[in-house]
Order: structure tokens, then C-alpha cells, then sequence
């Protein structure tokens, strides 16, 4: 799909209400990035949500956001 907006719209905004809009039972999420705090905001969600992402080696990262989202880690 592809999502045109304007300025008032963020891709967070359209990611985290497009279930609202389409029938769906969960939200899947492959990035490169994604901030700890969108994690937990996803969290908040009323849809189940699982997010694939890859990142820098640990050695790269920051530690404090390594250790962030290691915490957040299910494990799945």
C-alpha cells in the first residue's frame, strides 16, 4: 500500500489507526529502526502486534537503548 499525507499526519498516526479503518487482527511491523517508546506505544494497541526489526551489532548501539529494548524483548 501507499500512504500519501500531508504534514499533520504522521506514518506513526496512519500505522497506529489503520486497524481501526481495515479488518484486521494483527499488525505486523519489519523495520530497520523503531524507537523503544514506539514499541511500548504499540503496546497500548487493541490488536495483537509483532514487530521484526534488525539493528547495529550490540557493540554499536547505544547502551542504554540496547538495554531498553532488551527489556521490551518477548523473546519471540
Amino acid at each position: 500500500m501507499l500512504f500519501v499525507t500531508d504534514s499533520a499526519t504522521t506514518l506513526k498516526k496512519i500505522v497506529f489507526e489503520m486497524h481501526e479503518t481495515l479488518p484486521s487482527d494483527e499488525l505486523n511491523i519489519l523495520s530497520g529502526y523503531i524507537g523503544s517508546s514506539v514499541i511500548e506505544d504499540l503496546g497500548d494497541l487493541k490488536i495483537n502486534v509483532k514487530i521484526i526489526y534488525g539493528l547495529a551489532r550490540e557493540k554499536k548501539l547505544n547502551k542504554v537503548f540496547y538495554n531498553d529494548l532488551c527489556k521490551l524483548d518477548s523473546g519471540n
